[in-house]
């Protein structure tokens, strides 16, 4: 009696000291997986989403400098949305290479509990999850204010972007403005300006050089150097020559982008966003965004969970006889893929002021945990 108890004893530290060592070792092997997963990912799109910046570094003088903040400032957003797609591929690709290996099998045959394999994805989904709090939370709002307004300041007040050599650049409606070569980011040769503000009488510039200055109200000022002004009318045609005349760009650009823009619903902290969308002076529209944007937040971290969930119950047990992996990981990636096309439709339905979206929101990630439940059944 005393044996068995002995022995009894001795297989339960084993299997506990089993069940710890496997914790893990699955948690670094997740971590890692979904580590690179999340580079890859977020590599592919930041070159993707880069490459609408590109013009402007390549024909429009615009610093590598600035276009490497534009960028850096788009990765926490990326983030948001990779990092649950992140958390899904190192799930499946490691609970896979555990049934391929059998290793399942045996730690299930040696007495161990099959939460015992779930326990590392969930510690990794936990973490994804506090991850996520902290990227909507703090950093997206912090990093979309800042790439707002460094994009004003590039399209507004760096007048030089707006200006390519070789082409006619439209600036508004009544300025037109052709510059031959650019010299450094902020000085041309050989511009030719045609005014047309005043139909009647219509104004073009020729000048040898051009400058591109910030006046005090952060407007561009274009200065044009040596050159030749020509006005017509029905009448005459009067032509003068300058040394300096410094063109004001401000109206071209348009007034309403020199006054304050109105902040997107991304950038403000979660209390500032319920203030707005329950203030009496918000429009309609704009406070069913808001009201969406704080579902959002509190939502969509937590879809590392379900994600988690169903890579286990499709890959983590026993294969049956002759069945491949690969049906269960394609079944729990397209399992996962609805999982976040679900919360991406609440979420656009929520942004329209359904109040079906805003359940669905809080709801979807549940409903798919007990579809998670549901496969781990089936499979078993």
């Amino acid at each position: 009696m005393l044996a068995c108890r002995m022995l009894q004893a001795h297989i339960e530290w084993l299997v506990m000291f089993i069940s710890r060592t496997l914790f893990w070792a699955t948690l670094v092997q997740v971590a890692w997986a979904t580590l690179a997963a999340g580079s890859i990912l977020l590599a592919l799109v930041w070159l993707l989403q880069s490459l609408r910046f590109l013009d402007f570094l390549v024909n429009k003088g615009l610093g590598l400098t600035i276009f490497t903040q534009l960028t850096g400032l788009m990765v926490p957003q990326l983030l948001t949305i990779i990092l649950p797609i992140a958390v899904l591929a190192g799930a499946i690709l490691v609970t896979r290479r555990m049934q391929d290996d059998h290793e399942t099998t045996a730690v299930l045959a040696a007495g161990a509990s099959p939460a015992v394999l779930a326990l590392p994805l969930l510690a990794l989904a936990g973490a994804a999850v506090v991850g996520g709090y902290i990227l909507l939370l703090w950093l997206l709002p912090a990093s979309t204010t800042a790439f707002k307004d460094l994009q004003r300041e590039v399209r507004t007040r760096q007048g030089q972007l707006l200006l390519e050599e070789g082409t006619f650049n439209a600036l508004g409606d009544n300025l037109m403005v052709y510059v031959r070569k650019r010299e450094s980011p902020t000085s041309f040769s050989q511009l030719l300006v045609h005014d047309t503000r005043e139909p009647t009488s219509p104004v073009t510039w020729y000048a040898r050089f051009g400058e591109l200055r910030t006046a005090t109200l952060g407007a561009p000022q274009l200065v044009l150097q040596q050159g030749l002004r020509q006005e017509s009318s029905k009448t005459k045609v009067s032509m003068l020559e300058f040394a300096s005349y410094n063109l004001d760009l401000s109206t071209q650009l348009g007034v309403q982008q020199l006054q304050a823009r109105t902040p997107e619903v991304e950038e403000g902290g979660l209390r500032q966003v319920w203030q707005e969308a329950h203030a009496p002076t918000t429009p309609a529209n704009r406070a069913a965004e808001l009201k969406a944007e704080v579902a959002k937040r509190l939502t969509w971290p937590l879809l590392p969970i379900p994600l988690v969930l169903l890579a286990a119950a499709a890959l983590l047990h026993p294969p049956k006889r002759k069945q491949s992996s690969l049906r269960g990981a394609v079944l729990a990636g397209a399992l996962g893929v609805a999982c976040i096309a679900g919360q991406f439709g609440w979420l656009v339905l929520a942004q329209g002021g359904q109040v079906a979206g805003y359940i669905g929101l809080f709801a979807w990630p549940l409903v798919m945990a007990c579809v998670a439940y549901g496969v781990w059944r089936y499979g078993r």
